[in-house]
């Protein structure tokens, strides 16, 4: 039995384009702690994305195999896939998503609704949330109503509704200004070090990166530390 909590082992994954067969990871493997905080830093095209999806569930890889807590997930079906991983992990991208016709408050309460029913202790979970990242007096308003640090800091409450034990986080300060990114920043690290949720964070942003436990590049379709 491993003691990583999260595990990849000689992922690789392919795209086709026309005749061609394009590699995207190259038996790439990682080796991943509990709480650890992580970025994956590098140049565009590269892979980042395409290894956060993997990571995710949100896409198979062509080989290889990832084990979160010794469990092989890709042995699952895409109906359970997709119950692990709205159980299992948060996501926070670059543009927030947020459901516009809904306020603060409803849209934390939409990742509980999809396998479970709401209840007043997801409600109250909700205003904690809410409350932790500086937005309590924001809980009725509409993303229309906040500013993009409000909205940003929102989709942050929101990937930690459910509790995950994995978030995973695609350029989430790339629309803010220095201020509100460090604010963004000093937020999520937070969460890894109080309640010990695991961060795995793609980044361009070097003050994002230095926060980060180990800094990780990928170069020729595999993982190279480079702190």
């Amino acid at each position: 039995m491993s003691n990583f909590f999260l595990q990849a082992e000689e992922i690789s994954k392919f795209y086709t384009s026309g005749d061609k067969k394009i590699q995207v990871l190259n038996e790439l493997s990682l080796q991943v702690h509990k709480g650890e905080f992580i970025a994956v830093v590098g140049n565009s095209g590269i892979g980042k994305s395409t290894l956060l999806h993997v990571l995710g569930t949100l896409d198979r890889p062509t080989s290889g195999t990832i084990k979160i807590e010794n469990e092989n997930i890709f042995a699952k079906t895409d109906k359970e896939l997709a119950i692990y991983r709205n159980k299992t992990m948060g996501f926070i991208f670059q543009f927030h998503h947020l459901l516009p016709e809904f306020t603060a408050y409803e849209n934390l309460l939409i990742p509980t609704l999809i396998h479970e029913k709401r209840t007043p202790e997801k409600e109250q979970k909700a205003l904690d949330l809410l409350e932790k990242v500086g937005l309590a007096e924001r809980i009725h308003h509409k993303p229309s109503q906040m500013s993009g640090g409000e909205q940003q800091r929102v989709a942050v409450a929101r990937a930690l509704m459910n509790n995950p034990k994995l978030i995973l986080a695609d350029e989430p300060s790339g629309n803010l200004d220095r201020k509100t990114s460090q604010e963004l920043h000093n937020l999520l690290k937070s969460f890894s070090r109080d309640q010990q949720q695991t961060f795995i964070i793609v980044t361009h942003n070097e003050k994002l990166a230095s926060l980060a436990d180990r800094v990780l590049e990928i170069v020729d379709g595999k993982i190279v530390e480079k702190s």
